[in-house]
């Protein structure tokens, strides 16, 4: 539940560039950048407050191979990077779609900001419920609930069927992050790796993604159109799907159980 309620702030933030571009249609690029670097030196001023944490475990390239081999870490890296390659995605293609329906930047932005609100309300659920059932069920759900809300972004539609599909397929991607972080957390800690470098590695999981999606979404949409990216994304969430089903009989067993070795 820790876990989650951290996603849920960390995808919050990821969720408001959107509206943070919205902001700056409305009052104007040097407003929003000169806001942006006050709020970063106040932050900065106020982690001196916080005292240097002691040093810590030496990284071991013996556990760094150990947790790229371990099964747990593998599912939780690539639970990492699925959503955010997925969100790159929407956050590319959904907008232009809405601009061409004639939203403005001010609609445009309430929709993240209504994604935004809902996901930092539902990561720490999403985290007292696999503390219950497991990360392995949290991350069968989110990917069926991803592979239709992308199908059904590409099928496009007026504003009023699209707009729900956006928040829903927020909600299903940033619905994985939980169960990641959980997931790599408890693979460090059964092969030793440091968790600094464990959430390091997160950290540019999370960054591949983040930079491949939108990337490869606005060139495919360019050179075609936008359901390819979308179907392309559903394509991806049902091969994870089964790659996970056939990989276990159950939670002990699962793609994301620890290795015994």
């Amino acid at each position: 539940e820790l876990l989650g309620t951290a996603l849920g702030a960390a995808v919050f933030g990821a969720l408001l560039g959107p509206v943070i571009g919205a902001a700056a249609a409305l009052a104007g690029r040097s407003v929003v950048f000169v806001a942006l670097a006050g709020l970063m030196a106040v932050l900065a001023a106020w982690s001196l407050r916080f005292e240097a944490p002691g040093r810590g475990d030496a990284p071991s390239g013996a556990a760094f191979v150990r947790a790229l081999r371990n099964r747990q870490f593998q599912g939780g890296i690539l639970a990492m990077v699925l959503p955010s390659l997925l969100f790159g995605i929407l956050s590319v293609l959904a907008p232009l779609h809405l601009a061409a329906a004639g939203w403005g930047a001010a609609a445009i932005g309430a929709v993240w900001l209504t994604s935004a609100g809902f996901e930092a309300v539902q990561a720490p659920l999403v985290g007292r419920w696999i503390d219950r059932r497991g990360r392995l069920i949290a991350v069968r759900v989110a990917l069926v609930c991803g592979a239709l809300t992308s199908l059904g972004l590409a099928a496009g539609g007026r504003p009023l069927q699209y707009v729900p599909l956006v928040v829903v397929a927020s909600l299903s991607f940033g619905a994985m992050f939980t169960p990641a972080f959980a997931l790599i957390a408890d693979g460090a800690g059964a092969t030793g790796l440091p968790q600094g470098i464990a959430f390091g590695l997160m950290n540019a999981a999370w960054a591949i993604g983040a930079v491949v999606g939108p990337a490869a979404g606005g060139a495919l949409a360019g050179a075609t159109s936008d359901w390819l990216p979308f179907v392309l994304g559903a394509a991806i969430c049902v091969l994870a799907l089964a790659f996970a089903r056939s990989s276990s009989g159950h939670e002990g067993a699962a793609i994301l159980a620890p290795d015994r070795r």
